[in-house]
């Protein structure tokens, strides 16, 4: 009830209007009424009173007359001619004793009134609660000769007291009722101008922003209504202002809810994106903007939530509906409510592509060479100055290849500017092709080039052997044929190079270097690579020399295979390892230490571990054909070159079919580096092998990175002890603890242990007491030609 008559109140004026007057009117009228009836019940009292006075003086009077007169009996007479008094309900008139004289009941004459009281001398006139009595003395020349005594009804005056309230009650209904009506009309009159107001605004709000008050006059209501148009052409006048500027074509603009969800989002962003409205609405902008650039924003946009913040400005990416990434310029301010509370969020985005395409072309034409599109002298410096930086963290190296074009002079002379502009253009191209994604190649201007080379070797002599390599290849395309519109021509290069990295020294020096190195190329008959350092330059000149002697090596077949024994606890010899030998024309017996390393960065190793791996097998199936050999296995080591070539485990499988010998009997040795490079691919390459029989031993172990993890994951079959801990095993506690480590590993694994480079009895004794039990080294042989070896195991003594 109290919430309803609180909704009552708080509703439109009209209905307040009417409460109000109603109120007014049914307070003034019940009050009235109120009043008036009281009166009247008081008016109606009093006049009863009165007439009980006048009855009672008017009976005394008449009483003490009759007994005056001496007539006793008339006294009933008096008393019977009041019968028809109103509300008189008995009379008696009383001598001085209390004996009843007369009485309206002619059975109680001569009887006494119970409880009357003789000793009243005044008259009196008391109440109660159905009927009023009456006592009066009757006095006689100033002595009491008796009393009347009289009782009244009084029904009569409460029935009389009734009426006048309900009339009274009827009157205040009634006139309340006249009140509402009154109020009613009142409040209509004095509010239908307000209505008029009331229903434009209505109107106005259901959209209809055309809808003006039409009043006239003077009053109040009518001024409003002009106040209220003048502020809805104010609003209209303003709306169209935003809505011109909302709807312009210069920018994105949106409004954005605390949650981050779309509420209004302009045509030009919609176009933008490439989204609708209606699609936008159902997304937020953390779904369109570009990953890496969303934590940046998120961040901003919880501190304007947070209310540290009012506002921030960001350059950020969109990622429109066609994946396409926008850059855009982002200005956000927040809307907030009285008490701080976040209202909405304006967010203004402006597209920035063709800022970023005129900072690109400004970029480029700083930066790059117009011509050729490869990074200016201004840029390679930039970048020289980072790499030199970045060998100083990573101890890598790099280098600088000067390149300048012979008789490119000649060109433009002949043959004009244009054609020699078409040239550096197709030099450039050739020369982009030659580098990784991290090298650099610039055009210094005219017709000099340079080649910036990163992340080489930190070994001087290997990175020299890299830069070399590239150099080359770049001087074999330069070298080729170029097709200059209708004109074929023929160009050569002169290539100067210096190392970066090993030795520190600034950007200007390098490039003097450089040049310097290339002017030496042109003065050494031009078409040329030549290296700032004389030294390695030699160096250089002697590998290469190297490399076409180990081609022809390979193709000539001057290689053979030395056999170094490996024998049991007995001494019986139990096989060999194969160590590959060269046979120079000219130097005699060359070791593998001299050409191996450079067979693994020419891929030449490929086809001398082909050639190995084939001369042990052959080996292997002669032996197989002697009962005095049959049993003796054979060793041969695969390089990391070798172990990942794609046709690695294709090639053993053929050559091991091909001989027909028994797989068991050829083991593998790999190095720890081996297997560690692509563990995943590597095992499996082992697993297929050793289907087949073939087995694995583990060389060098504890030199390199030993972990019992790929230990568990590989098919090995035996570890190899490192001769480096073999040949101060008798002297130095700490390499006897660390081969009693390997021989207890192995043994926990169930792998063979052999130690490589026992020399001395006192060393067997050490591995054998250790629970090492197969041996190879100097004590039982050194690597010999298959005829001593054959000799040896025949004569069951030892090759040393």
């Amino acid at each position: 009830m109290a919430t309803k008559l609180v909704s009552f109140l708080a509703g439109s004026l009209r209905k307040q209007l009417i409460l109000g007057m109603v109120l007014v009117i049914a307070l003034t009228m019940t009050t009235f009424i109120y009043v008036t009836t009281l009166h009247l019940r008081a008016a109606e009292v009093v006049d009863h009173h009165e007439q009980e006075v006048t009855f009672t003086n008017m009976l005394t009077a008449a009483s003490v007359t009759v007994l005056a007169s001496g007539e006793i009996t008339d006294l009933q007479v008096l008393v019977d001619a009041l019968n028809g008094y109103p509300d008189l309900r008995q009379v008696a008139i009383l001598d001085v004793d209390g004996q009843i004289l007369a009485h309206t009941d002619h059975s109680r004459i001569g009887l006494h009134l119970p409880g009357f009281p003789l000793e009243a001398g005044t008259s009196a006139i008391s109440q109660h609660p159905e009927v009023r009595e009456i006592t009066s003395p009757l006095i006689m020349s100033g002595q009491k000769v008796g009393w009347v005594y009289a009782t009244l009804d009084k029904s009569h005056l409460a029935q009389k007291v009734q009426r006048i309230l309900i009339s009274g009650f009827l009157l205040a209904v009634l006139g309340t009722a006249l009140g509402v009506l009154i109020a009613v009309l009142a409040s209509r009159f004095l509010t239908r101008r307000l209505r008029i107001i009331h229903e434009v605004a209505d109107a106005v709000k259901a959209g209809n922003h055309q809808a003006r008050v039409y009043l006239y006059g003077e009053d109040e209501a009518s001024q409003l209504g002009r106040q209220f148009n003048f502020m809805l052409d104010s609003i209209e006048q303003h709306d169209e202002q935003l809505r011109s500027f909302y709807e312009c074509d210069l920018v994105g603009l949106t409004i954005t809810s605390p949650d981050k969800g779309w509420i209004s989002i302009n045509h030009y962003l919609c176009e933008l994106l490439g989204y609708s409205e209606q699609e936008l609405r159902s997304m937020t902008w953390v779904e369109l903007t570009y990953p890496a650039d969303l934590s940046a924003d998120l961040d901003q946009f919880n501190r304007v939530v947070s209310g540290e913040i009012d506002g921030y400005s960001l350059e950020k990416r969109f990622i429109s509906r066609t994946g396409e990434v926008i850059p855009t310029n982002l200005v956000v301010r927040c809307i907030r409510k009285e008490n701080g509370e976040v209202k909405f969020i304006t967010a203004m985005v402006e597209d920035i592509r063709p800022h970023k395409a005129t900072e690109a072309q400004i970029e480029r034409l700083a930066l790059y060479d117009q011509l050729t599109h490869l990074p200016n002298r201004r840029l390679l410096l930039d970048r020289i100055r980072q790499a030199l930086a970045s060998c100083e963290r990573s101890s890598k190296s790099g280098a600088l290849l000067f390149i300048d074009l012979d008789n490119f002079k000649t060109l433009n002379d002949t043959l004009g500017h244009d054609m020699g502009d078409l040239l550096l253009q197709k030099v450039a191209e050739r020369l982009t092709t030659c580098v990784r994604e991290n090298d650099t190649v610039a055009r210094l201007g005219g017709d000099e080039f340079v080649v910036m080379l990163t992340d080489l070797n930190a070994n001087t002599l290997d990175a020299a052997a890299q830069t070399k390599a590239i150099a080359d290849k770049i001087l074999a395309l330069l070298n080729q044929r170029y097709q200059l519109n209708s004109h074929p021509y023929q160009s050569t290069p002169s290539i100067g190079v210096t190392l970066f990295g090993i030795s520190q020294c600034d950007i200007d020096e390098l490039l003097k270097q450089a040049d310097i190195a290339m002017y030496q190329a042109k003065r050494g008959g031009r078409n040329t690579v030549c290296f700032f350092d004389p030294a390695m330059q030699n160096e250089l000149n002697a590998r290469a020399t190297l490399e076409i002697e180990l081609q022809t090596a390979i193709e000539q077949r001057q290689f053979e295979l030395y056999f170094q024994p490996q024998v049991d606890h007995t001494h019986r010899v139990q096989g060999a390892e194969a160590l590959i030998r060269w046979r120079h024309p000219q130097h005699g017996i060359v070791f593998p230490d001299a050409y191996i390393p450079l067979a693994e960065q020419t891929g030449l190793i490929q086809s001398i571990g082909d050639w190995m791996l084939g001369s042990a097998c052959a080996q292997i199936k002669s032996w197989q054909n002697h009962e005095a050999t049959r049993h003796l296995t054979l060793s041969v080591n695969v390089s990391a070159r070798q172990m990942h070539h794609p046709s690695f485990v294709t090639n053993i499988i053929t050559i091991v079919q091909r001989h027909g010998i028994d797989p068991r009997l050829l083991r593998l040795e790999l190095t720890e580096s081996v297997l560690l490079e692509n563990m995943e691919l590597t095992a499996a390459k082992m697993h297929e092998l050793g289907a087949q029989g073939i087995r694995f031993d583990l060389d060098d172990f504890g030199t390199g990175y030993s972990s019992l993890q790929y230990l568990k994951k590989l098919p090995l079959h035996q570890l190899k002890i490192d001769q480096s801990f073999v040949s101060d095993i008798e002297f130095d506690g700490n390499d006897r603890a660390i081969v009693q480590t390997i021989i207890a590993m192995a043994q926990s694994l169930n792998l063979e242990v052999i130690a490589e480079g026992v020399e001395t009895e006192k060393q067997e004794q050490i591995l054998g007491s250790m629970g090492c039990l197969h041996y190879q080294g100097y004590r039982f042989g050194k690597p010999v030609p298959l005829d001593e070896f054959e000799q040896a195991i025949g004569d069951g003594k030892s090759t040393a």
